[in-house]
């Protein structure tokens, strides 16, 4: 696991040494208010163009439900939406240690950056859909992961949601935050790495954002650091187990459904998975890859948005996006998807021809969102994401690859 060293703030930066971002306020900031006292605010980000902050508010419960370390989980909040690994400060600019205590309720704290983090755009590439998607997820699940009930409720649920298509899955892999799995293969929202089978009121949870599922360890979180499994009540069936080196938390953000529905939604359960078959001698088949924790990091930063965010509309004026076009509706889509992808589908259609109206943008038919169209949580998500240095290198090295590969074409014409 990383851990953020000590920094010491400086007097002549307001409390912001000069090896962190500029994303503290330089001065009070009077348009975001306190929040309730049962709730804290982390800000994530300052426009120093308006004075107005980027952030969430984020009821205390969730957090001291989740993790042992609230400090901690907070820190992993705001490494999963920003891509970078940052310190936490409190209200006067003293940063937090992420073992420390209790929050303060009502409080505001700061997520601090290093200093090479810039925010601007940075186009990146479409590709294809494959096939397969139900079949193969069923074949390592093999009932739903988190209740083991296999009956017609177990459903295959996307991470990344089929509706954004192939072309934004593509987006996060290229834009991936340093120091998790290379994934550079993953090419299709219906790659097994892209979903998981759950109950159907679990899938519905979790494609509205209500639900989560926190992979660890990741760079911020170890496994100890979340509550113990709780007990579903449901025998864990001979043919499952639960993965002996990372853990799969199923995570609940809507305290209603904690009393509306529970014992169909358990929260902090793990997840379980079919053993390995045996081969003719006896030894472990070779078995298709579990959940991706990249897309599971990226749909938990965008669940914290969804239900957390404020003040995104200060986003929302700066240069328009590159986006994928929508994806063509299929057959497979309609099979294994409830009503409500489908309004996500509409609704991008339906937007479609503003978008085309922008023009193309880098290869792979990408358009640019309009600079008046109010952003959703994915679309802030790509924003950070396509913007750390690790990212930004990674764009810096495709376009100088791509320009040796021009430039070798033209030199082979000529000499033929």
């Amino acid at each position: 696991m990383s851990s953020s060293s000590s920094r010491s703030p400086s007097p002549d930066s307001q409390g912001c040494s000069s090896q962190e971002s500029q994303m503290l306020p330089d001065q009070p900031v009077t348009l975001r208010t306190p929040p309730p006292a049962d709730h804290i605010q982390l800000v994530l980000y300052n426009d120093h163009s308006t004075g107005h902050d980027f952030y969430l508010e984020i009821p205390i419960w969730v957090v001291t439900q989740h993790c042992l370390k609230p400090f901690k989980y907070l820190r992993y909040i705001g490494w999963a939406i920003l891509g970078v690994e940052g310190i936490i400060k409190d209200g006067n600019l003293d940063e937090v240690s992420v073992d420390d205590g209790a929050f303060t309720p009502g409080k505001t704290y700061f997520y601090v950056l290093p200093a090479d983090v810039q925010w601007k755009s940075s186009p990146s590439e479409s590709s294809n859909t494959r096939g397969g998607f139900r079949s193969k997820v069923l074949a390592r699940d093999g009932s739903c992961v988190f209740t083991h009930v296999d009956d017609i409720n177990a459903e295959v649920a996307h991470i990344i949601p089929f509706a954004r298509g192939d072309g934004w899955l593509q987006i996060v892999v290229r834009n991936r935050p340093p120091g998790i799995e290379n994934i550079t293969n993953l090419n299709s929202v219906n790659d097994v790495r892209n979903g998981f089978t759950a109950y159907d009121h679990i899938h519905k949870r979790f494609d509205s954002r209500e639900t989560v599922i926190l992979k660890t360890p990741n760079p911020i979180l170890d496994p100890a650091d979340i509550p113990p499994r709780l007990d579903v009540g449901t025998p864990l069936p001979n043919n499952k187990q639960y993965p002996r080196t990372a853990r799969y938390t199923l995570q609940i953000f809507n305290r209603t459904l904690l009393t509306q529905l529970w014992g169909k939604l358990p929260d902090n359960v793990d997840a379980a998975f079919l053993k390995p078959s045996l081969n003719g001698k006896g030894n472990p088949k070779p078995t298709l890859p579990k959940p991706s924790a990249l897309l599971l990091h990226y749909n938990f930063g965008a669940a914290a948005l969804k239900q957390w965010g404020r003040n995104k509309v200060i986003l929302s004026g700066r240069p328009g996006i590159p986006r994928p076009p929508p994806p063509t509706q299929d057959g497979n889509h309609r099979i294994f998807h409830q009503s409500d992808r489908q309004t996500a589908i509409n609704k991008r259609k339906d937007k479609a021809p503003e978008e085309q109206n922008m023009g193309g943008a880098g290869a792979g038919g990408l358009q640019e969102a309009p600079t008046n169209q109010e952003w959703d949580e994915d679309d802030v998500m790509l924003y950070f994401w396509g913007n750390t240095p690790v990212a930004r290198e990674r764009h810096v090295q495709r376009e100088s690859e791509r320009k040796q590969y021009i430039e070798n074409w033209q030199a082979s014409t000529v000499l033929n």
